[in-house]
């Protein structure tokens, strides 16, 4: 829609189709293991059904965020990507543990396993492996990491997924590509600041 209101405001005659394909209501119920007001984040966003990024800082508990989106759509083919072998491999071993009957596959990181039906913990570097056109819905961690000029093309190629991004640093890259991740995955729909962290008591203050 920003684009629509620049070129409006440039004097263009626009014409807004919206194309996107029906999407399932989150099932809240199926959540569990939330600390402080991370429900309360999460469902805010879910609510406004529609792709975008939830902000919230370091420490927080961007984890326990995605794995219960994942469960929120249990029956979705599914794409979880992070930038760095390390931090896909975690988030791979925290999604099977929190979600023993579902399959989980590791792709990337040292993997060579190929992709499944159901979830699948991906490197960014390895989306490539994946079957864009397939997959419904794409979380994305740490979404400042993936406006690179080797990992935006394969991101774009998920154009019938459901986008959400979780990240504490949504702005500020230093080779001002800011406007790329909005443009990416949506506008930030959901945000717990510092100071609203600190005040529930989920992170410390800086001393």
């Amino acid at each position: 829609l920003k684009v629509k209101t620049f070129l409006e405001e440039q004097g263009c005659d626009v014409k807004f189709y919206d194309m996107r394909i029906s999407f399932p209501k989150p099932r809240l119920d199926l959540m569990c293991g939330f600390r402080f007001k991370q429900e309360e984040l999460l469902t805010s966003f879910l609510a406004t059904s529609c792709s975008g990024l939830l902000g919230a800082p370091t420490r927080y508990g961007k984890t326990t965020l995605i794995k219960n989106t994942l469960r929120a759509f249990p029956n979705l083919h599914t794409v979880v990507t992070a930038p760095g072998a390390d931090l896909v491999k975690q988030l791979y071993e925290d999604v099977k543990d929190a979600l023993p009957h579902r399959e989980v596959r590791l792709i990337g990181a040292g993997s060579t396993k190929s992709p499944c039906d159901d979830i699948n913990v991906v490197s960014m570097d390895s989306l490539h492996k994946c079957d864009a056109a397939a997959c419904k819905l794409l979380l994305i961690d740490e979404p400042h990491a993936c406006v690179t000029d080797s990992r935006l093309p394969e991101l774009v190629k998920f154009d019938k997924a459901r986008r959400i991004g979780f990240g504490a640093t949504l702005k500020g890259r230093f080779d001002q590509r800011d406007i790329l991740i909005e443009a990416l995955i949506g506008p930030v729909i959901a945000e717990r600041t510092f100071q609203q962290a600190v005040a529930e008591g989920a992170v410390c203050p800086l001393i």
